[in-house]
């Protein structure tokens, strides 16, 4: 096409005005920038705050950002933004039944203060720096024995809770506690938890009625209370502790307060207490150690009018200031749970289930007309009430008559969920379920989620922090079961291996990693660096093997037993006495001996099969097997781990194939569990006499939280992954088959070893029919192309990472991207 100079010149100048324009635009938005660099504001949005490394649950939303109060920069604010102002209303002489939250405009929050009841406030006898000129009067991290509480009698107070005032930057809530304990030895002083408690008083009630010297252990998060001269006798005694602490506004640990916004410009609140592993200790002083198990009354003091108080156990006495609780059953620190709600943000369906009073606490707009968003909770949380009742042979007395879920706008915890007797706290949009929106696979996520966290409130017991992964990967393998048994259309448990497996092994190959139980936690921080979805998910793949091993019925035996053992120490072990491999493997392994091997150990094995086939005059078949620590790099071989470490590998192998002539037909002579055998050596042969094979497949359907190489004696080095390319689109191998074989292909590259990524996308590539058929290969293939991606994404190759990925799932579809985007008719293939 031909420009006349007319069009050329007036082209140019279209362009000259364009640059010109955004020069001017560029110099009037500096100044606007600049102001707004000087007036930061009281809060911080959060864009990338610490995520949860959860690898069975892809719930996530766009709009989970973390609003939190800087307290570090309380006068930078010369002139505060619209959206960040909040001015208080106080009257006085309110008192706390009168005050109310009210909705405001943007930039104003209303409220009125609530009468507080006054605890004593005389300076105790303390010594905050002790460690200049004098020894440590404890020094160990661990409480000692001699001293165990029986009940705690709990009050707070929060006066500044129920409001934004920006003149308080800290909010402070007063606290009584008062402990029954049970001395076992005479001693002159006891040893509690507290971390960021100021502690006003400590003395026992009754008898000489002492006052303690109070000693903070701020690196031991303890605090150590002197009594002496006179030495506490052996008994029962009474301590009382008046003290304060700061609400946590920084993450949902401990006594926190979480603000969200209702609308533009305006806040509302609720408070909780969340004390997983070492929280407790934030709230209230304690014995916070899992064995230390007691019964907890508290009270509460809050708004009546305007908010609504719930803990574990039902209310039994409200008035216009106050709520208390019924006595719990003995439980840990960690166990107890409380939360206060304003009742103009959230609003509460209820439902009962035989003698279970359900009650969903969420935000209205989530809850959907005439409830039907909570429609799906309500069927999963009364489907697994009935499993348990059948599983675990519950009887309506072990059940709680009471269960509160509530659904927090942004919760931010590992499992985005905490689970307590009576009390649960979610992740707000996992209690509700628009089937409409919702695409299958978030379907399926959300209802494990509360499937698991219903189910761990029976198992939450334990001796120590080591062994809490038992009760959490336990919860997590039985909502799988529950969930294949009520919703079979998902075929979750099929799903296993791809939820909890796949994505841990990329990363469990590290020096760094953690053992799922650990016996050489020496401090707090190392205990919370320890517990993480990734343990509780490499447990359950273990308990998922083991059941396989023994059978359904010696495991489901096994579970049941352990729920009326009441010494916490003897819990694991009850589980192990009733399992039993003498009747099914010729090994003298016990099933303890098994699972330790693997629990006390970090990373996991590489374990290579050599398969020598026969020659012409010889028909037998030998198989070498060795093992050896995993490295996913040369450059992570690390000089801490035992290189000659051997695990106790259940070895379950499949062989195929026949020679025809001078060539094999891999699809004949198939041997399903050809070989069992228990592996717990470095090496190990086995010889298959008169008995001849082309190929070998081991960690049958994918239970075995191993990876395997494969190599052919005497032939082509890729002669098996060869074969297994050609059996991929033969009716020979299960789905999870086909998907270890493919995850295993992708793993061996990445730690150099013999198999390379052309083996890798040659077995892609067969991945040929519809992706319902092919469902488990292609979620492997589909989660290690984005971490190949995330890793190439800067790279020059990224281009072609995109490319192959939209023609394998393209070619599914003949390239019609209608097809791809029709809904299915049944679950996989939505």
């Amino acid at each position: 096409m031909k420009h006349t100079n007319r069009e050329i010149e007036f082209s140019i100048w279209q362009l000259f005005a364009l640059i010109i324009a955004a020069i001017a635009c560029l110099f009037a938005i500096v100044p606007f920038i600049f102001q707004y660099r000087l007036n930061k504001c009281d809060f911080i949005k959060i864009e990338n705050p610490v995520e949860p490394r959860s690898y069975n649950s892809d719930v996530s939303s766009d709009y989970h950002r973390r609003y939190v109060r800087d307290v570090s920069n309380r006068d930078q604010c010369s002139n505060v933004p619209p959206m960040c102002s909040a001015t208080t209303t106080l009257t006085p002489g309110t008192t706390v039944s009168s005050i109310r939250t009210t909705r405001s405009t943007p930039s104003t929050v209303s409220v009125t203060r609530p009468g507080i009841t006054n605890f004593p406030t005389q300076s105790p006898t303390t010594t905050i720096d002790p460690w200049a000129n004098t020894t440590r009067p404890y020094n160990s991290w661990r409480l000692p024995i001699f001293a165990k509480p029986i009940d705690y009698t709990l009050h707070f107070v929060c006066p500044n809770c129920y409001s934004w005032m920006e003149s308080i930057p800290v909010t402070t809530f007063y606290g009584k506690v008062s402990i029954q304990i049970n001395i076992l030895n005479d001693t002159q002083y006891l040893v509690l938890h507290a971390k960021n408690l100021n502690i006003t008083t400590a003395k026992l009630i009754g008898g000489s009625g002492s006052t303690a010297t109070i000693t903070y252990l701020p690196e031991y998060e303890m605090i150590h209370l002197y009594f002496g001269p006179t030495s506490i006798s052996v008994g029962t005694i009474t301590l009382e502790i008046d003290y304060t602490g700061e609400i946590n506004e920084q993450d949902n640990t401990g006594f926190y307060r979480e603000w969200f916004w209702k609308s533009i410009g305006e806040l509302s609140y609720l408070l909780a207490g969340n004390f997983q592993p070492t929280h407790a200790r934030k709230a209230f002083p304690c014995f916070d150690e899992p064995s230390m198990r007691a019964k907890f009354t508290l009270t509460i003091e809050h708004p009546q009018s305007s908010t609504i108080a719930l803990s574990n156990s039902a209310d039994v006495f409200r008035n216009g200031s106050m709520t208390t609780f019924e006595e719990t059953s003995i439980i840990s620190t960690y166990s107890l749970s409380w939360a206060v709600l304003p009742l103009d943000e959230f609003k509460s369906a209820t439902r009962n289930f035989s003698t279970t009073q359900v009650n969903i606490w969420v935000r209205p707009e989530l809850i959907g007309e005439a409830n039907e968003h909570l429609n799906w909770t309500f069927e999963t949380i009364g489907k697994t009430l009935e499993y348990l009742k059948t599983y675990l042979n519950l009887s309506d007395e072990n059940i709680p008559t009471k269960l509160d879920l509530i659904g927090v706008p942004d919760l931010i915890l590992d499992e985005k969920a905490s689970a307590s007797w009576g009390l649960l706290t979610f992740r707000e949009e996992l209690l509700s379920t628009d089937k409409s929106l919702n695409s299958a696979e978030r379907l399926q996520t959300t209802t494990k989620a509360i499937v698991e966290h219903i189910i761990q409130i029976w198992f939450q017991t334990t001796d120590w922090w080591d062994n809490i992964w038992f009760g959490k990967s336990l919860s997590s393998y039985l909502a799988y079961k529950m969930i294949e048994e009520n919703y079979p259309s998902f075929k979750l448990m099929e799903q296993f291996p791809i939820q909890e497996m796949v994505p841990l092994m990329m990363d469990d190959f590290k020096p760094s990693i953690w053992p799922v139980s650990n016996k050489d936690l020496t401090n707090n921080a190392q205990i919370l660096d320890y517990l993480s979805v990734n343990i509780y998910s490499k447990g359950a793949s273990f308990l998922r093997l083991l059941e396989y091993i023994i059978g359904n019925e010696a495991f489901q035996a096994a579970v049941v037993d352990i729920l009326s053992i009441n010494d916490v120490s003897m819990i694991i072990k009850t589980f192990y006495s009733n399992l039993d491999f003498s009747q099914i493997l010729n090994t003298t392994v016990t099933p303890e001996e098994f699972l330790r091997s693997w629990l006390e150990e970090k990373n996991y094995p590489l374990v290579t099969v050599d398969l020598i086939t026969s020659n012409d005059t010889t028909k037998s078949t030998i198989i070498n097997f060795r093992q050896a620590r995993y490295y996913g790099s040369f450059a992570l071989n690390s000089n801490s781990s035992n290189p000659n470490y051997v695990w106790k590998i259940y070895m379950e192998c499949d062989l195929g194939g026949v020679r025809d002539g001078n060539s094999w037909n891999l699809t004949a002579n198939l041997a399903s569990s050809r070989i069992k055998f228990m592996f717990e050596s470095l090496t190990h042969t086995i010889e298959l006499s008169n008995e001849e094979y082309a190929w070998i497949k081991c960690n049958k359907d994918f239970y075995s939280y191993q990876v395997t190489e494969y190599k052919a004696h005497n032939a082509d080095i890729y002669e098996l992954w060869q074969h297994f390319v050609y059996l991929f689109d033969q009716n020979v191998l299960s789905n999870n088959d086909k998907a270890n074989i493919l995850n295993d292909a992708f793993i061996l590259p990445h730690g150099g070893e013999i198999v390379s990524y052309d083996e890798t996308i040659n077995l892609v590539r067969e991945i040929i029919e519809d992706p319902v058929s092919f469902y488990l290969p292609l979620s492997v293939f589909v989660w290690h192309w984005n971490y190949l991606m995330s890793i190439e994404e800067h790279s020059k190759y990224f281009w072609n990472f995109k490319q192959f990925a939209t023609r394998r799932v393209l070619g599914f579809y003949e390239s019609d991207i209608d097809s791809l985007l029709t809904t299915g008719t049944n679950h996989q293939e939505k």
